[in-house]
């Protein structure tokens, strides 16, 4: 089990949040045109979204603390 730290948790779950929005509203644009409310929130997930999933990348490429504390 990799365990993270609470900021990186917190980091990770921003990712999934952004990314399930991100993801409703897409699937909501191929139903219908969304409203400019909806675009504007469409396009800040998708940035969001974008920028942590470099952080999330990074967080999965660290060993687990529990091994850094044992070194």
């Amino acid at each position: 089990m990799n365990i993270i730290s609470k900021e990186d948790a917190d980091t990770v779950m921003r990712f999934f949040k952004a990314h399930r929005q991100a993801e409703r509203l897409e699937r909501k644009a191929s139903e219908k045109s969304l409203s400019r409310h909806e675009t504007e929130a469409y396009i800040a997930a998708l940035e969001l979204r974008q920028a942590l999933r470099g952080a999330v990348i990074e967080i999965n490429s660290r060993p687990p603390i529990a091994a850094i504390h044992r070194s």
